[in-house]
């Protein structure tokens, strides 16, 4: 019982040795922990470019209906503006500004008063998509603002 005592012993001994000696325990933790935060890294570059481009986008929407608001009729020239306010445009990024106008919730003619002698109502709306995002994660979006016109 005592030969076995003594193995028992000296194997609890070297565990306890080998449970204390952190030599290598940082260069461990250091190789699981950079990929993860690498990961992280290049996750939020990828969300920020996504955030960043759909608010510029938004920025260039609302500079067409900013032009229709002021008075503007012609569509093209609310388009160029609009595009041209939408810094850091992605490749395939586009736009389409449309004004129409509504008699008692139908298409009618802008410039021709409605069949109750009323004025019709003037709505613009502004369509802007593109692809935005970075190494890992793309999205292509796509915004819709419709305004009424005074």
């Amino acid at each position: 019982m005592t030969k076995a005592y003594a193995i028992g012993a000296r194997v609890l001994n070297r565990v306890k040795r080998f449970a204390s000696h952190s030599g290598g325990a940082a260069a461990i933790e250091f190789a699981i922990i950079i990929p993860v935060l690498a990961g992280l890294v290049v996750a939020v570059d990828s969300y920020a470019n996504l955030s960043i481009g759909s608010a510029e986008m938004q920025t260039g929407a609302r500079s067409a209906i900013q032009y229709a608001m002021a008075g503007g009729t012609d569509m093209n020239a609310a388009k160029t503006l609009g595009m041209q306010a939408w810094n850091n445009k992605p490749a395939d990024a586009a736009m389409t500004v449309v004004l129409a106008c509504y008699c008692s919730g139908t298409v009618s003619a802008c410039n021709q008063p409605c069949p109750d002698n009323s004025f019709p109502q003037k709505f613009v709306t502004v369509t802007a998509s593109g692809t935005f995002g970075g190494a890992v994660y793309r999205h292509t979006n796509q915004i819709t603002e419709k305004v009424r016109l005074q």
